[in-house]
């Protein structure tokens, strides 16, 4: 365990001043302000915990303190995670639909030009990335992942295509 110092007091404000920021994206608002409370709370048990340890208290307590401390730090642990993966959901989500909604007045301006087919390409990256598995245990859904693997494969040669065809390229391109 470690101490938590003043950036951690920082973060929380500004999560909570992002919140109460314009334009209002209510559910994700209240996620966030829902985080900064979880970790508000967090915040002290790890201060105590941490100079608990440091100060090696545990060997002239037979690990009493440490006990105690546990009942406090799992709950407020699990708590800010719960919030942290309910927030981190939601900003995807938006930030989904923001791209959705830029590639769509990519297309409107352009048409599926070459900037249209990398936006979508990336689009297709993202959800594949995000759909991969990352624990064994906890493989998924495996044909979600598939079909969003086909999905980034055809955006890609449809990309490719593209560059090919206009005879430009980047450094983008080529990765």
């Amino acid at each position: 365990l470690y101490s938590v110092g003043s950036s951690a007091n920082d973060a929380i404000a500004k999560a909570r001043a992002s919140a109460d920021a314009e334009p209002s994206i209510p559910a994700l608002d209240a996620a966030t302000e829902e985080l900064a409370a979880t970790f508000e709370k967090l915040l002290p048990i790890l201060n105590e915990a941490e100079a608990y340890y440091d100060r090696k208290d545990y060997l002239t307590d037979g690990m009493k303190g440490g006990k105690a401390l546990h009942e406090k730090l799992v709950p407020a642990a699990h708590a800010f995670i719960a919030a942290r993966e309910r927030t981190e959901a939601l900003q995807n989500q938006f930030k989904s639909s923001l791209d959705l909604q830029q590639l769509a007045q990519v297309e409107k301006k352009e048409g599926k030009s070459r900037n249209w087919h990398l936006r979508y390409t990336m689009i297709q990256l993202k959800r594949a990335v995000d759909l991969m598995p990352r624990d064994p245990r906890k493989p998924g859904d495996l044909k979600a992942f598939d079909a969003a693997l086909a999905s980034f494969g055809d955006a890609t040669r449809d990309f490719d295509n593209v560059v090919r065809e206009s005879g430009k390229s980047s450094s983008v391109d080529s990765y």
